[in-house]
């Protein structure tokens, strides 16, 4: 039998999945992902922040506007999945840079937190 917290902390993944959009949009195969640092990594678990450019490290894979990315820590470790806010050509030239740094016509959001499902830490 599964342990009390392990149990709840996989029916609240499934129920965050479903929420956000019936079809299962964030079950799709990613177009990228991006790696974030720990700054980053602990302000989306711990705080249900946004993500910004600021607290990405690097990025693979091309993908545009609204596509499905995964977002790793640093150590490689699966954080969440989401809509991005930023196709990966323009993430390149502002990502690592907070507001005041990136081009005028750039968003610093990466991922809103509400096209955000978390798949670590404790719910």
């Amino acid at each position: 039998m599964l342990p009390v917290a392990l149990a709840g902390r996989i029916h609240h993944q499934q129920i965050a999945i479903s929420q956000v959009d019936g079809e299962g949009r964030f079950a799709a195969e990613a177009a990228g992902s991006v790696v974030i640092d720990d700054g980053a990594t602990q302000a989306l678990l711990n705080r249900g922040t946004s993500l910004l450019a600021v607290g990405v490290l690097s990025l693979s894979g091309q993908f545009e506007q609204g596509d499905v990315v995964e977002v790793l820590s640093e150590s490689g470790e699966l954080v969440a999945r989401g809509a991005s806010a930023i196709a990966s050509h323009e993430l390149v030239n502002v990502k690592g840079k907070g507001a005041s740094q990136g081009p005028s016509d750039s968003s610093p959001l990466v991922v809103h937190r509400d096209e955000l499902v978390l798949l670590m830490g404790d719910f």
